[in-house]
Parts: structure tokens; C-alpha cells; sequence
């Protein structure tokens, strides 16, 4: 179903997500970051931030060291209902779901929605790159269940609508897969019209 796989650009530009509107020189942090650890034995959360800023300079697999550490540490030292818990299973699903490992992808997906604490914005992401990997993988069901809840946090999320409609499209569910469109092109995503002009008139 190669229509509904769609937008990988779109949810791995979310990767930096929590990063947005902070200007780090990344070079010059990762090394202040770097001391910051190398003088505290459960910084869990520097380690967080580090493996951002190895993700922004393209060293993925440091990141993915970084992330198993932050996650390891927060769970020995620290509440395991905390947000930054739920931030980093996130962060590490979507550096899996980089590196093309849905499947593990959608385990740290689970992992970040068991410890049941985050914020909207961050339901968003989650249950936006769940459905990705669900989709990936051919559980367009799964996918649908999803998006449907990445709705539930954010009702105009566009990309979530288009998504929506392409797989709905193609389960045969017509009706219901040109309304997603229709809501995805009058919230301004104009690909969606093309696509209610090839598959909804």
C-alpha cells in the first residue's frame, strides 16, 4: 500500500521536535553536555539532551547510547510516571522508526504511552508515529486506531486527516476516507485535493 506510506519526511522532521526554538551550537553543547555527565552519575536528562543533539549532527547510533542510558538511569533513580520518561521511550521510538525498526519502533511507542504521563503535544507525536510504523507494517487497523487518537488531542492536525483518508481509501471505506481529505484540504494540506480529485469523484 504504498499511498498510505507517506510523509516519513514529515514525522522524522519531528525527531528534533522537543528542540524547536532552542538554539543550541550543537558541536559546543554536546561537549559542555558531555562534562555535565561526566561529573553526575544519574544526569538521565543530559543524556537526553545529548542524544538530540548527536541526532541533529546525523551520529545516530551515539544518540541511541545516549537514549538507553537516559532511559536505564530515570529507572533506577527516578518516577517512573515522570513526562521525561514518556519524552525519552519517544525520542528513542523515533530514532528506531529513523533507522527503519518499526517494529521496535512500536515497542518504545508502547513503553511511552505505559507510563501514562506526558502532555497533548506529546500524545500527538506518539500516537502519530505508532500509526506510522503501524502502517509500515501493514496493520492499517492499528494505524487507523491511532490517528484516530492523534485527532483526539489535536482535531486539526491535517497530516493525521490526509493519512486518514489514503488508508481509509484503501480498506474500502470510501465515504469515510474522502471526508479525512475533504478535512485535510479545508484545513490547507492541498495534496489532499489531488487526491479526492484521482479517487473521490
Amino acid at each position: 500500500m504504498t499511498k498510505s506510506i507517506l510523509l516519513l519526511g514529515f514525522l522524522l522532521g519531528a525527531v528534533s521536535f522537543s528542540l524547536k526554538g532552542q538554539n543550541y551550537q550543537s558541536k559546543g553543547t554536546i561537549v559542555s553536555t558531555t562534562n555535565l555527565i561526566n561529573r553526575c552519575g544519574n544526569c538521565s536528562h543530559e543524556y537526553y539532551i545529548r542524544a538530540k543533539l548527536n541526532i541533529e549532527e546525523g551520529n545516530k547510533m551515539d544518540a541511541m547510547s545516549d537514549l538507553n542510558n537516559a532511559i536505564k538511569i530515570h529507572n533506577e533513580y527516578f518516577d517512573k510516571e515522570s513526562f521525561r520518561l514518556t519524552e525519552y521511550y519517544n525520542e528513542r521510538a523515533n530514532l528506531k522508526l529513523d533507522l527503519g525498526d518499526y517494529r521496535g519502533a512500536i515497542l518504545d511507542f508502547d513503553n511511552a504511552i505505559g507510563v501514562g504521563t506526558g502532555y497533548s503535544e506529546l500524545w500527538t507525536e506518539i500516537f502519530f508515529g505508532r500509526a506510522f510504523c503501524r502502517t509500515k507494517l501493514g496493520d492499517y487497523e492499528g494505524a487507523i486506531i491511532d490517528y484516530e487518537k492523534v485527532l483526539i488531542h489535536n482535531p486539526n492536525e491535517e497530516v493525521t486527516h490526509y493519512n486518514l483518508g489514503l488508508i481509509k481509501l484503501d480498506i474500502d471505506k470510501k465515504d469515510e476516507g474522502c471526508l479525512h481529505l475533504s478535512k485535510a484540504g479545508e484545513l490547507g494540506f492541498s495534496d489532499a485535493y489531488k487526491a479526492i480529485a484521482k479517487s473521490c469523484n
